[in-house]
């Protein structure tokens, strides 16, 4: 199966913080609000740093520096 390396990690990542909140007592309700949070924004944070890292080398290959 082809899977998006963002959602891959999100998942994979969520697996721990998943049993973490669990192993505190948080009920699997809440566990299931925060698990879509949570997944949703670490796959938009990912997207932002691969943005990120393009920018820097494009600029690094026109001879620029990121300050």
């Amino acid at each position: 199966m082809n899977i998006d390396k963002s959602k891959q990690l999100a998942c994979e990542h969520w697996v721990y913080v998943k049993q973490l909140l669990l192993t505190h007592g948080v009920s699997i309700e809440q566990v299931n609000i925060i698990g879509f949070h949570y997944k949703t924004a670490f796959i938009h944070g990912y997207k932002h740093g691969q943005e990120d890292c393009g920018n820097i080398i494009r600029t690094h290959l026109r001879g620029g520096y990121e300050s």
